[in-house]
C-alpha cells in the first residue's frame, strides 16, 4: 500500500509540473499577444496623427490656418461618418 501511494504522489507531482509548463508557455504567448496588440494600436495611432498633419500641411498651402483646422477636421471624420451611416442602415 506504501508503494503504491508513494508511486501516486509521484505521479500527481509530475502531472503538476507539466501542466504548469504548459500554463507557462500559454501565458508568455499571452502576454507577447496582448503587446503586440497594444504596440499595433499605438503606431496605428502615431500613423493618424502623420496623416493628420500632412492634410492640415497640404491645407494651409490654399487655406487660412483655422480654415486649414476646419477642413482638415471635416477630412477625416468623413469616412468615420461614413462607415457609420454604412452600418447603421438597413435594407
Amino acid at each position: 500500500m506504501k508503494f503504491a501511494l508513494t508511486e501516486y504522489i509521484i505521479a500527481v507531482f509530475e502531472l503538476l509540473e507539466a501542466e504548469l509548463a504548459a500554463f507557462k508557455k500559454g501565458l508568455i504567448g499571452i502576454i507577447i499577444a496582448a503587446v503586440l496588440v497594444v504596440l499595433a494600436g499605438f503606431l496605428a495611432l502615431v500613423a493618424f496623427g502623420f496623416l493628420a498633419w500632412g492634410i492640415y500641411a497640404a491645407y494651409l498651402t490654399i487655406l487660412a490656418t483655422h480654415w486649414a483646422a476646419f477642413a482638415t477636421a471635416g477630412t477625416l471624420s468623413a469616412p468615420f461618418f461614413f462607415i457609420i451611416a454604412l452600418l447603421s442602415w438597413r435594407r
